[in-house]
């Protein structure tokens, strides 16, 4: 039955319409901005993401490490503008996070 289903949305016109319609709302969104804070919940240590600087909607994720992370939010964005997996292409949403060098800075007394 699920295979059925499945079949059922992969063929169904309205999914890639959705899809276009979720394309062109995630361009006119532009740049969605995060927050990222590590949380450590016992002996767990991971990262939540939190966009920001949408008027609408607001994401949330998570990821074990940065490069998760970065596939989570990139996931989470074509979700929330309601793009189905099968129309997904992710490489329309772009991130430096993983590739990015972070300066720490330690002050010391």
């Amino acid at each position: 039955m699920k295979f059925l289903r499945n079949l059922v949305v992969y063929f169904t016109p309205q999914s890639k319409e959705e899809a276009e319609l979720g394309y062109l709302a995630l361009g006119r969104a532009g740049q969605i901005n995060f927050n990222i804070r590590e949380v450590r919940d016992g002996s767990r240590i991971y990262f939540v993401a939190e966009s920001n600087n949408l008027k609408d909607k607001e994401i949330i994720t998570a990821g074990d490490d940065i490069g998760e992370l970065d596939r989570n939010i990139k996931d989470a964005i074509l979700t929330a503008f309601h793009i189905p997996r099968r129309y997904s292409d992710p490489t329309l949403v772009q991130s430096g996070l993983a590739r990015e060098k972070t300066e720490l800075r330690y002050a010391t007394r």
